[in-house]
């Protein structure tokens, strides 16, 4: 990974584009749907994702967990899925799910 953006990225907003199609089907079809909806499953720090990564795909060489340990296991505020999440809509995926699903992608791209 790339170290210098690594040190000023602490946590991010995350969510799987399954949902993103699922929640976009679900507004045309709420009938009090109005304005922006943030559809933000999930926040993870980066420490928990380097976590996840490395117990599902050992084999990918990340950057040293230092970089990832030395103060960066906090979240931020992030993003908020209130106003979604009180229309009914249910997210599918979670975070394992989420990153399994992007490093499956990017092998099926040969970007990994």
């Amino acid at each position: 990974g790339n170290e210098n953006y690594c040190k000023v990225m602490k946590d991010a907003s995350i969510v799987h584009i399954d949902d993103v199609a699922r929640a976009h089907i679900h507004l045309f079809e709420y009938p009090n749907s109005k304005g922006r909806y943030i559809c933000c499953a999930e926040s993870i720090t980066l420490d928990e994702s380097f976590d996840i990564i490395t117990r599902l795909y050992p084999e990918i060489k990340l950057f040293p967990p230092e970089h990832v340990k030395d103060g960066f296991a906090f979240k931020l505020s992030g993003a908020s899925s209130g106003k979604l999440l009180q229309t009914g809509f249910v997210y599918k995926y979670g975070v394992e799910e989420m990153i399994d699903s992007a490093i499956k992608c990017c092998k099926d791209k040969g970007f990994l």
